[in-house]
């Protein structure tokens, strides 16, 4: 029987040392699978927000283009848009697109 134990880095619970490296080994972590499976689900959440406001950002720009607003103005107006790191990858990757 295996009595080996870690605290969780991240909330501290007393858990049974897992035989193989678990996914938070990748970060240098020790997570419980509580934490652990947290951790995934927050990341899955934040990688469905940041695709979610890709595509909301180039229907704006498509939107407003269409209406008669120039795409440079829209692109470089806004600091809303530039606060937030991935509306800035989103606004650099249409300059790319459309050679801006």
């Amino acid at each position: 029987m295996n009595t080996l134990t870690f605290n969780c880095d991240c909330c501290g619970a007393v858990t049974p040392a897992m035989p193989v490296l678990g996914l938070s080994s990748l970060n240098k972590r020790s997570d419980c699978p509580k934490c652990l499976a947290h951790e995934l689900l927050y990341d899955a959440a934040l990688n469905h927000l940041e695709e979610a406001q890709d595509r909301l950002i180039r229907e704006w720009v498509a939107y407003w283009v269409a209406a008669g607003v120039k795409r440079e103005s829209l692109l470089d107006s806004d600091p809303h848009l530039h606060s937030c790191e991935a509306a800035e990858r989103t606004i650099e990757a249409i300059r790319k697109e459309v050679g801006a």
